[in-house]
């Protein structure tokens, strides 16, 4: 290989043209200074005389084939003796031995990531170093593509080019020619391959090598432009300038980084097929003009490596380590990739480093899962946990609920193999639903075993002890607090007044939300995956008023016969907040609230003292609860005239209770049907409402025939889920159903304040934590 000519040589004047520094060089004059650098006396002196002694010299078409059969003597020469190779860097101008350093440590790391394993001359990669305004117009990006040389042999290198098109041929396929805007190359060899003043340079500094036959050497090579017989053999080469050595190292940091993150799909002709990449990496230099700096410890620059060169994607947000934790329950919480759901490490899962909201086991399924979903939700899903402390019901505060380890949340709170309980256990799961043995559902002693919890920690299984007169004064109240305060008094429970009653009183979250108050989202598209979406959610209320957080109001009902939260019910009931039975009674006080707070045509027939028929569908734990549906009883004895028939529709219904019907108090009654909604409906007593609570629309496949009855009778139709983006997902199911919503998504005032753990995501996961409807 030719020893590098600087450019101060190529620019400067010749024997032909001494006073004009700007005119063209003679071939004669490049050659003089390349045989002249190899400090061989015999090849110089060989080469004056041959040249000054050939005949017809003074002929310039002579001149150029004299020169031809120097350079084919010299080419000789270097193939049997060489002549060295790599550049002195030390003669760069600007140069400094941290840059210096910098230069060769990078290329020994990247030697040492050993990218030719893999990787060949076919596998181009995209570099883009910076934004466009940290280069000047003159200084521009020198080079945007690069490319492995050698896989399979001794002779390794790197090729930094300007473009993807100086990479490959007419054909598509990769060529080795040199490009008319040339190339930075990188080639490897042993120490007795480098020409002298590159070991000189190497030993006197102590550069790092990364091997033997790592020695490197760095070049730009350049094509010549003429067509004589020399310059088709020969190219020129250059040593890099100061800004191309900084490129190289930004460059070749990234590469080193990133390449090991290809995913090999198959083979493709021969070679390996990888998946399409694209990364960001931030860069550190070295600082500019210190001779005696610390290396790596300049100015930062973010560098993004595609593969191929124009595969573009939007902005993926880096991966981020979960770094919150539930106190009582931290490392034990599973993971789970969103995207294979592969099982990940409970400590420090990498997660979207953007919304935080959902679990990758690497960048192959984040970049496919933003491709196909999260580009589109992943605003959305920041907003969903942003909103998640808003959604805590801070007066109850339990422990998260792993279905997966259920027994876990159990123990934690005393309840493992006891009473309803054991309907959340998974040792009971093989129990069909509505079949879970019970003592008895009535008696003090059995509804203790029901709940498994001390006195005063359940609602006891008889009416309210509210006197008429209290009743009658605060039906003229608008003092929402007194009436509970009254209740509460009148109760007579050794348990008294919860400490964080006042708290709760002065509308802080968890003290309840005004139903008619909207989320506020984004309008994107709804894609399901599992409870995932995209959608729009208004902002604004039903009265045009909008709610910045949940639980920020109060609506409890001027007759106290309407409750607004598990604040009020606790105070009614005089609970004590360690208790957990909300999470059993979230389903008989969502219906109980629906009824008598948010649905108007229910509340007119509760007043003219008539039934108002439920249609519940899909029931399953419900079966086996019957003791915490007796409270729905309870409260409308003491609050309405009314009452109510629940008429439970699902296949989860045994057949051993399909046609049976229970009374629970005066006002209560439950009927159970086993079968589909769609195949039943028409043989049922007509509703006046439809409830389905934790619906999944977007998870089952049965409910577009149930849909379809919906429509059909137009009577005001209730859902539950889990999260907002269950909530949206089902929006779009009912939207395609011809089934607008009529009752907006909101928080449900009586969702479980036990948060649910997805192993997948951390959006805020609720059982009944949503309500919307139809028809309403």
């Amino acid at each position: 290989m030719w020893n590098s000519v600087g450019t101060d040589l190529e620019s400067a004047a010749t024997p032909d043209n001494p006073s004009d520094s700007t005119s063209p060089q003679p071939q004669w004059f490049t050659y003089y200074h390349r045989i002249g650098s190899s400090n061989s006396p015999i090849v110089w002196t060989s080469f004056i005389s041959k040249f000054w002694t050939y005949e017809g010299m003074r002929d310039r078409y002579s001149v150029q084939y004299s020169i031809a059969f120097v350079a084919e003597i010299f080419g000789s020469f270097s193939d049997q003796f060489g002549v060295g190779r790599g550049s002195d860097l030390l003669k760069v101008k600007g140069i400094t031995t941290p840059l210096l350093e910098c230069v060769f440590r990078t290329i020994a790391e990247l030697w040492r990531s050993a990218p030719w394993r893999r990787l060949n001359s076919s596998d181009l990669l995209g570099v883009k170093i910076g934004k466009a305004s940290d280069w000047s117009p003159l200084e521009r990006q020198p080079f945007k593509c690069a490319r492995f040389l050698g896989a399979g042999s001794k002779d390794l290198g790197v090729d930094l080019l300007r473009s993807e098109q100086d990479a490959v041929g007419p054909t598509g396929k990769p060529t080795k020619a040199i490009p008319v805007n040339g190339l930075l190359r990188i080639t490897f060899g042993g120490e007795t391959d480098l020409f002298p003043t590159a070991r000189r340079m190497i030993r006197s500094l102590g550069l790092e090598i990364a091997g033997p036959s790592a020695f490197p050497a760095v070049e730009v090579i350049l094509p010549t432009k003429s067509k004589s017989l020399v310059d088709r053999k020969y190219s020129s080469y250059r040593t890099p300038h100061v800004l191309e050595l900084k490129w190289l190292i930004a460059c070749l940091k990234a590469l080193t980084q990133v390449h090991p993150q290809l995913q090999k799909i198959g083979k493709f002709g021969g070679s390996n097929k990888f998946d399409d990449l694209l990364q960001n990496v931030e860069i550190s230099l070295p600082s500019p003009g210190e001779e005696n700096s610390v290396p790596d410890d300049g100015p930062s620059i973010t560098v993004r490596v595609t593969y191929p060169p124009k595969v573009t994607f939007d902005f993926i947000p880096k991966l981020d380590e979960t770094d919150d934790r539930d106190s009582c329950s931290a490392l034990l919480l599973s993971r789970q990739c969103v995207s294979c759901m592969k099982e990940l490490p409970a400590d420090g899962a990498p997660r979207c480093g953007s919304c935080k909201a959902v679990y990758y086991c690497g960048m192959a399924c984040q970049k496919k899962d933003w491709k196909e979903i999260h580009k589109d939700e992943c605003a959305q899903y920041e907003k969903m946990m942003e909103r998640a402390a808003e959604l805590e019901i801070k007066e109850l505060s339990f422990p998260v609920l792993d279905s997966e380890r259920s027994c876990r949340w159990l123990d934690q709170m005393g309840l493992h193999g006891k009473g309803m309980w054991r309907r959340i256990c998974k040792c009971y799961h093989s129990c069909p639903f509505g079949h879970l043995p019970l003592e008895s559902l009535v008696g003090g002693w059995a509804h203790t075993a029901a709940w498994g919890l001390e006195h005063g920690s359940y609602p006891p299984d008889a009416p309210l002890k509210i006197q008429e007169r209290q009743i009658s004064s605060s039906q003229g109240s608008s003092n929402s607090s007194g009436t509970h305060s009254g209740a509460n008094s009148s109760e007579g429970k050794s348990g008294g007044r919860p400490a964080a009653a006042s708290a709760a009183e002065g509308g802080g979250a968890g003290s309840g939300s005004k139903m008619n108050c909207k989320l506020e989202g984004s309008p994107v598209s709804s894609v399901s995956n599992g409870g995932r979406s995209n959608g729009t959610m208004s902002s604004e209320g039903s009265s045009g008023t909008r709610c910045n957080t949940y639980g920020s109001e109060r609506s409890t009902g001027s007759d106290g016969s309407s409750l607004s939260s598990w604040v009020d019910y606790y105070h009614l009931r005089s609970l004590t907040f360690f208790s957990p039975v909300a999470a059993i009674l979230t389903y008989p006080l969502t219906v109980y609230n629906i009824v008598t707070s948010i649905c108007a045509s229910s509340k007119t027939i509760l007043a003219k003292h008539k039934e108002v028929t439920i249609h519940y569908l899909g029931p399953q734990g419900e079966l086996d609860w019957l003791p915490a549906f007796a409270e729905v009883g309870h409260l409308l004895s003491a609050f309405h005239s009314g009452s109510l028939h629940i008429v439970m529709v699902g296949p989860e219904v045994p057949n051993s209770l399909s046609g049976e019907a229970t009374g629970l108090g005066k006002k209560l009654r439950i009927t159970y049907v086993q079968g589909l909604y769609q195949e039943e409906a028409t043989a049922l007593f007509p509703p006046n409402l439809v409830v389905a609570l934790n619906a999944g629309l977007d998870r089952s496949g049965t409910w577009a025939g149930d849909l379809n009855i919906i429509k059909q009778q137009a009577v005001p139709t209730y859902f539950t889920d889990y999260a907002e983006s269950c909530c949206l997902n089902a929006k779009q199911v009912l939207l395609a159903a011809e089934l607008p919503l009529t009752q907006p998504i909101v928080p449900n005032a009586f969702r479980s304040p036990v948060r649910a753990h997805v192993p997948f995501t951390d959006v805020p996961w609720f059982t009944n934590g949503f309500l919307f409807g139809v028809n309403t």
